[in-house]
């Protein structure tokens, strides 16, 4: 009796100290550095703040690298650095579409990550796409100022 009360007891610290350690938290997530850098573009492009946005690419592109590598995803770092080259708040939203596209599939790719929504702008034609881990849309990069709350849920990865 006494050795199965001890076995308990060690199992019991085992779970107190072990559990809360195995937890993830969202910047355990795979891409949490770059969907922060992400959601910073997404942001200034939301307040109609194209500057801010363009200085966002660079350390995107840097945590894209840090976390997918050199070679996983080079298309999206070519999205990215295609963005420097708009000159307009317009043409800078039309290639955050196809960074967004293309974040969405390596988002896709991590199963069990967290959460990540795959969201629609529907007042900009061709249905453009751009991804958050809030399921209420406040930020749409698309609708801007005059419109933040444009869009739907397309789709959510799963969640851990």
């Amino acid at each position: 009796m006494m050795m199965r009360s001890y076995f308990l007891s060690i199992l019991a610290l085992c779970v107190a100290v072990l559990l809360p350690a195995m937890a993830q938290t969202p910047e355990d997530y795979p891409l949490a550095k770059s969907y922060a850098q992400y959601k910073a573009i997404q942001a200034s492009l939301a307040a109609d703040d194209y500057m801010t946005a363009r200085e966002a690419i660079p350390p995107f592109i840097a945590a894209l690298k840090s976390e997918l590598g050199e070679r996983e995803a080079p298309k999206l770092y070519r999205a990215a650095e295609k963005f420097l080259t708009a000159d307009s708040l317009q043409k800078a939203r039309e290639e955050f579409a196809d960074i967004s596209g293309r974040f969405s599939n390596q988002t896709d790719a991590y199963p069990n990550h967290g959460g990540y929504f795959t969201c629609v702008c529907t007042s900009v034609p061709g249905n453009v796409q751009f991804v958050q881990r809030e399921k209420d849309i406040t930020r749409c990069p698309y609708g801007g100022r005059a419109n933040p709350t444009c869009g739907r849920v397309l789709s959510q990865s799963p969640k851990k």
